[in-house]
């Protein structure tokens, strides 16, 4: 966000305090009689003006608001969006003021939910099944809550980094930059291996799903001015913690290698969506807002 340092030509007032917003950008421009124009001499807010303008918002339009569904956190990130006058997108920019915005009511706070540029059979069918159906047979398990229906999560599929899972799997970070996960035959405690398992897989280290470093940086680019954690406690909003820091591909790659993100796989067999979530605690993000 932009202000005005300095008005040249007529002295008129600016409207709206010499800060509009043109194509994602702040200008000041004249008053309404004239042709828009932008100032000249313009400079940027610090990271100080930047995090109490955003606070002063905060106490003005959100805290204290009643939740209007506090069952999915979805629709808790949507009731903030509104609340600031955001419209619903899909871009990769902030989402508001050159700052993130992340809603939590507990322990948990999702980075993003990114489908892998590569995974093990990716456009085969085997058996009539789809890809998605093999693939959770292949490296997951059955959940008999559930009508036996294949996934790939919880302690069959790996989520910190260097620990192989009970299915033989290891997240690991390539020479490239790229966040992988290694699939081994012989580390699969998996009882149904020898029957769901490729031949073809059943020797050395087998490379299984990728997420480029391109990937994670573009995923990565909503955090590049900082963000905003805006907490409640199930029926309000009640605080909310800023900070101008970027989280870069680097913090990024830290941070996973430290085991403070956790991959969060939710990926079933009869539905097509990755549900492949990077998380890390409130409190790491917290610590980078002090």
């Amino acid at each position: 966000m932009l202000k005005c340092q300095a008005l040249t030509g007529k002295k008129l007032p600016c409207k709206n305090n010499g800060v509009v917003r043109l194509n994602g950008c702040y200008h000041c421009f004249w008053h309404d009689k004239y042709p828009p124009r932008p100032c000249e001499a313009m400079i940027p807010l610090s990271d100080e003006e930047r995090k109490s303008s955003f606070l002063t918002e905060f106490n003005a339009k959100i805290k204290d608001v009643v939740l209007t569904n506090s069952s999915f956190d979805g629709s808790i990130g949507h009731q903030v969006e509104k609340l600031l006058g955001i419209s619903p997108n899909s871009s990769q920019e902030p989402d508001y003021k050159g700052l993130e915005i992340k809603s939590h009511g507990g322990s948990k706070i999702t980075f993003f939910d990114l489908t892998p540029v590569s995974m093990y059979g990716k456009g085969r069918s085997k058996n009539g099944l789809t890809f998605n159906a093999n693939f959770c047979q292949w490296f997951g398990s059955q959940n008999v809550k559930k009508d036996n229906r294949w996934s790939w999560s919880g302690k069959i599929c790996p989520s910190y980094y260097g620990q192989w899972s009970q299915g033989g799997q290891i997240l690991g970070v390539s020479a490239n930059g790229a966040i992988q996960i290694t699939y081994n035959y012989e580390r699969d405690q998996r009882l149904c291996k020898e029957v769901v398992v490729p031949l073809d897989l059943r020797k050395n280290d087998q490379l299984i799903v990728v997420w480029e470093r391109a990937q994670l940086e573009n995923a990565l680019r909503k955090f590049r001015s900082g963000f905003a954690l805006i907490g409640h406690n199930k029926r309000t909003f009640t605080n909310c913690d800023v900070t101008t820091r970027p989280i870069t591909y680097d913090n990024f790659i830290t941070l996973f290698r430290e085991r403070k993100i956790i991959f969060d796989s939710g990926r079933y067999a009869t539905n097509n969506r990755p549900y492949s979530q990077f998380r890390t605690t409130t409190n790491v993000l917290k610590a980078f807002c002090n």
